[in-house]
C-alpha cells in the first residue's frame, strides 16, 4: 500500500533532498601554527610531533584532505598522512605488543 497513492520509490524521488549546511569544508589550503615547547604542531585537531628541535618556532603547515607537509624556512620537517583514529600523531610508527 502505497501514500497517498504513490510508491516509496516515487515518495522518495519527490521528496527535497538533504544538503550541508553551512560554508563547505576546505581540501586543501596553508596555515601557519606555532610550535610548543616539546615541539608539536596542532592541526585540525590532531597534535603533530616534529620535534624538540623546532620550539619556539613558526611551522607553515600545508594540507590536502588528510595528507600533511609542515615545512619550517625552507626545510620540510615531516609528511604524514593524518591517523583520524588517534589525536597524537607520533613521530614514529607504534611498535606492536603482540607476537
Amino acid at each position: 500500500q502505497g501514500i497517498g497513492g504513490q510508491t516509496p520509490q516515487q515518495r522518495y524521488d519527490a521528496a527535497t533532498k538533504a544538503t550541508p549546511s553551512g560554508p563547505v569544508q576546505q581540501h586543501a589550503g596553508v596555515t601557519q601554527r606555532p610550535v610548543t615547547s616539546t615541539g608539536v604542531v596542532a592541526f585540525s585537531g590532531c597534535s603533530i610531533i616534529i620535534g624538540r628541535c623546532w620550539a619556539a618556532q613558526t611551522a607553515t603547515v600545508y594540507w590536502q584532505g588528510d595528507r600533511v607537509s609542515i615545512m619550517i624556512g625552507d626545510t620540510v620537517v615531516r609528511t604524514l598522512t593524518l591517523d583520524r583514529s588517534v589525536r597524537y600523531q607520533r613521530l614514529t610508527p607504534k611498535l606492536s605488543t603482540t607476537s
